[in-house]
């Protein structure tokens, strides 16, 4: 081999590795420019994951409130029902002692009168006897008597409750 094809070749090779070189530095920028888009992008979903990561402690916090808020009604609600129901309970009682009242005060009217019936019954009963029974015969005596007592009124009981 003579030195000039051993310096042509060596020329040939520095222009492949020129090549290769450029290549290479092309590729590198062009991975470069890549990694900075990867860079990015890491950024930005490191962005949106703690804005997700904050929306949804802030969705908690929420959600803890709004439980908070219901078990607050549902006490309160359970608390006007028991008010509810207690002053259902007092009514009721009320209106039971005022319906016993009322029973007892017709039931009192239904004796009285059965009673008074009764006691028609037995003075009209006195009556037809005293009606039935034959007039007594009339003393045969001429000379007049005065009586000492007092005349009777019959039946006035009867008739007052009438």
């Amino acid at each position: 081999m003579n030195a000039n094809t051993f310096l042509t070749n060596i020329s040939k090779s520095l222009h492949t590795l020129e090549d290769q070189n450029n290549s290479l530095s092309i590729t590198s920028d062009k991975n470069e420019l890549k990694l900075q888009e990867i860079h990015k992008s890491i950024i930005n979903l490191t962005t949106l994951i703690q804005q997700q990561s904050n929306s949804i402690n802030g969705h908690f916090e929420l959600i803890e409130e709004n439980v908070d808020q219901l078990k607050l009604n549902q006490n309160n609600m359970l608390n006007n029902i028991n008010e509810i129901l207690s002053n259902i309970m007092t009514v009721s009682e009320e209106a039971l002692l005022a319906s016993s009242t009322r029973l007892d005060i017709e039931l009192n009217n239904t004796c009285d009168q059965s009673l008074f019936k009764q006691v028609d019954r037995n003075a009209n009963d006195q009556r037809d006897q005293e009606l039935v029974k034959p007039p007594k015969p009339a003393p045969k005596t001429t000379k007049k008597r005065k009586s000492n007592l007092k005349p009777v009124f019959r039946n006035t009981r009867s008739r007052a409750a009438k």
